[in-house]
């Protein structure tokens, strides 16, 4: 991955905006015409007034626990560990930090995202590895957590000493950095990069639909490289009909209906019968599409 930037870009605000309601807690770190990308910090035991998001997914940078009151006067509280991705539809609440620590987030709006989100299914498990270079969302290192028809989240790890294989980006990205790194790159054809430092809870959007490259790389230090890789899917397609042309690692991972994840691919609802944990797909009825397989 490449390291840019966080560029802002100015744009009209939305009712009850959560950086004007309270600028101290949400910050902008990047906006586009597709995306807003927000630092939420809250202080332990501090609050935030009723507010509005559009569909949004958040990436949990420490452990957190909260109570959301909706407009109704209903509440719920919610927990979470660091690196849990959720994603949530349009809403309006006030929030209250029930910790004693301070806690942080990265919260990415979707502006274009028009209708509820279709969670997409799996094509069945496949043994052998793509040929390199291969599509970001097929290395081995980069682990699937959740897709929809808008996004594609994606955990990449690699340990000290490790190198991924080559591989493509070719879709708009955000990379949240987990944990403090170092890492190399080497492009395709040329020699090795510098030394490249990871820091943990930066954010950095790639603008790779416009210069995509191929490269892989090298944990050069002690301590795990771990992100976690928003791709921005370049629809409108059917939802409902596409399947990722990527596999889970093991059938059990197909259960549950929860669309958030902790440190592990997300169990999703699927949209298609399961018989021993893989969709029941005829081959012949597929189409390969952006990466993802769609029903003909």
């Amino acid at each position: 991955m490449r390291i840019l930037p966080a560029l802002a870009f100015a744009a009209p605000l939305m009712a009850q905006d959560p950086v004007v309601v309270n600028p101290k807690i949400a910050k902008v770190e990047f906006e586009n015409d597709r995306i807003r990308v927000l630092r939420v910090h809250y202080e332990p035991h501090e609050k935030m007034d009723m507010h509005e998001h559009p569909a949004k997914t958040v990436v949990t940078l420490t452990r957190t626990h909260t109570r959301a009151t909706l407009p109704d006067g209903t509440s719920r509280e919610s927990r979470s560990e660091p690196g849990t991705v959720t994603w949530t539809e349009p809403e309006r609440h006030a929030v209250e930090s029930l910790s004693g620590e301070p806690m942080e987030d990265i919260e990415i709006e979707l502006k274009q995202a028009k209708g509820p989100a279709v969670p997409l299914s799996p094509p069945p498990f496949a043994s052998t590895t793509p040929k390199e270079p291969m599509p970001a969302n097929q290395e081995p290192h980069h682990h699937l957590k959740y897709e929809n028809q808008y996004i594609r989240v994606l955990e990449v790890t690699l340990e000290p000493g490790e190198s991924s294989l080559f591989h493509t980006h070719s879709i708009d990205v955000l990379y949240v950095t987990l944990a403090d790194a170092v890492v190399r790159a080497q492009e395709q054809g040329e020699d090795w990069g510098p030394e490249t430092a990871f820091r943990a809870g930066v954010a950095n959007f790639d603008n790779a639909s416009k210069t995509p490259y191929t490269h892989h790389l090298k944990n050069i230090r002690k301590t795990q490289l771990h992100t976690i890789n928003i791709e921005f899917l370049p629809g409108p397609y059917p939802a409902r009909h596409c399947l990722l042309n990527t596999f889970y690692r093991s059938p059990e991972r197909h259960s549950g209906n929860s669309q958030t994840s902790s440190g592990r691919i997300v169990d999703n609802p699927f949209p298609y019968q399961i018989t021993e944990g893989l969709p029941v797909i005829r081959p012949e009825s597929l189409a390969s599409i952006h990466g993802t397989t769609c029903l003909r």
